[in-house]
């Protein structure tokens, strides 16, 4: 009689089998649920210190959020968190762009851009469109500080073309408020541009660029911003009326300030409030050489003494000089036409005053400007005064050009120094007519010689 054969899931042996793989299997399930399970817990952990250290920069404590941030990044690798890895690389970024305003500005601003670089190696346009717009303008205002300091022209048309990355994603359909934002920051940038290449066509781009964020920011849901806009685009017609000498730029840049000063006012906004005066003062200044001289001068030095109240030298030193520089010139063009003793007086006062401040260490242009302003007073002070003190004022006319022309080199500042050799060479003249004539003559005519060829 044959035997049953017994089926394979009676077999001890198989059955004995099964029960290890069974067991091993489970093991393997266990362990991968609890591996899941705290990667998990690892990866919340690792999202609560990055929000924790997003909030440090929040409340404006920049260091302790750098340290929060290169501690979390040793247990972050890029290549298996690639999305928390270039969350705090941003956040690193924007650490080092806050400790660029307290200290070691060009090596902060380089580490920040270095960090948002390495973020945007993650965050593509792609991938991650709205935090890749993000970073772009991160970047770009990165650029854009670092061209206060080194390679002006370079860093910003890198600060423009991050801008542009960023206006893909933020269209004005898509995100109208960002794009607002962008555009108002880009046309800061031409405006800056402006200063060292194409300064019509920038100028004329920063135009549109103020205009278009005005679609969004009305006086009335954004007031603020509609003011920062208009106190832009004054500055903007200033630079604009210096090319073509056009009455109607001046117009509208006194226009925009006047828009502006109905939300900054003195009570609410103080210092931009005294912005908007001492733009004002210089655009009223430059009216003055057009049309309605006395009456325009006058309006200025209102204007630049409303702006003195809240500028001080104890609490705004290089704004309150600055203001002084520019009264300074003012009083000295007033003295042409009324009162001379007393403005020309005025304008020496101010002078002074600026250079308690504007030192050739510090400031060295500045310096240079006050000196410049100097040299003119002396030379009209030397006019009305007689011929013992005009020699004495001639002189130190000459003295205040040739301390100028320390800083305003031929090479570093061709204009100014052109200008400056100009008014060196009048000085030089009218000493020839009281003393030492052919020495003086020929002193004017190498200052000429020396104004064509910067020229």
């Amino acid at each position: 009689m044959a035997k049953k054969r017994k089926k394979w899931y009676q077999n001890k042996l198989v059955i004995t089998v099964l029960s290890i793989l069974g067991s091993t299997l489970l093991g393997l399930l266990v362990t991968w649920g609890f591996t899941i399970r705290n990667e998990n817990i690892e990866r919340s952990r690792i999202e609560t210190n990055i929000s924790y250290a997003e909030n440090l920069i929040d409340q404006g404590a920049p260091e302790d959020a750098l340290a929060k941030y290169q501690e979390i990044l040793t247990t972050v690798s890029m290549k298996k968190e690639p999305d928390l890895y270039a969350r705090i690389k941003t956040g690193e970024g924007k650490s080092f762009f806050m400790l660029a305003y307290y200290s070691d500005q060009e090596l902060n601003l380089k580490k920040a851009i270095s960090a948002y670089q390495e973020s945007l190696q993650i965050y593509s346009l792609k991938k991650y469109p709205d935090k890749y717009a993000k970073t772009q303008s991160y970047l770009a205002n990165a650029f854009f500080l670092l061209s206060d300091i080194r390679n002006r022209q370079e860093n910003l048309n890198y600060a423009i073309l991050a801008n542009q990355e960023a206006l893909k994603v933020f269209t004005p359909d898509y995100s109208p408020e960002e794009n607002a934002r962008i555009n108002l920051n880009l046309g800061v940038v031409y405006g800056n541009l402006a200063k060292v290449a194409d300064k019509e066509a920038n100028l004329k781009a920063a135009v549109n660029l103020f205009n278009d964020c005005l679609k969004f920011y009305t006086k009335e849901n954004y007031p603020v911003e509609f003011a920062t806009v208009h106190l832009n685009l004054a500055n903007t017609y200033l630079g604009l009326s210096q090319i073509t000498a056009e009455e109607e730029y001046l117009l509208k840049a006194i226009s925009a300030n006047e828009t502006a000063l109905k939300i900054f006012t003195i009570e609410s906004y103080p210092v931009d409030y005294a912005t908007i005066q001492l733009n004002l003062g210089i655009i009223l200044e430059s009216l003055s050489d057009i049309r309605d001289r006395q009456e325009n001068l006058l309006k200025a030095i209102d204007a630049l003494q409303n702006s003195i109240k809240i500028f001080t030298l104890e609490k705004y030193p290089a704004d309150y000089a600055a203001i002084e520089n520019s009264l300074a010139n003012t009083y000295l063009s007033l003295s042409g036409l009324q009162d001379t003793d007393n403005n020309l007086a005025s304008a020496y006062k101010a002078f002074m005053e600026a250079l308690k401040v504007f030192t050739i260490e510090s400031y060295p242009t500045d310096y240079a400007s006050t000196q410049s302003g100097l040299g003119d007073y002396y030379l009209k002070f030397s006019e009305i005064v007689n011929q013992d003190d005009a020699i004495t004022n001639l002189e130190k006319s000459i003295a205040a050009y040739k301390e100028a022309l320390k800083i305003f080199t031929a090479d570093n500042y061709p204009g100014d120094y052109a200008a400056v050799q100009e008014a060196l060479a009048e000085a030089y003249e009218k000493l020839a007519q009281f003393a030492d004539k052919e020495e003086n003559l020929n002193n004017a005519q190498k200052a000429k010689e020396e104004a064509e060829k910067a020229g």
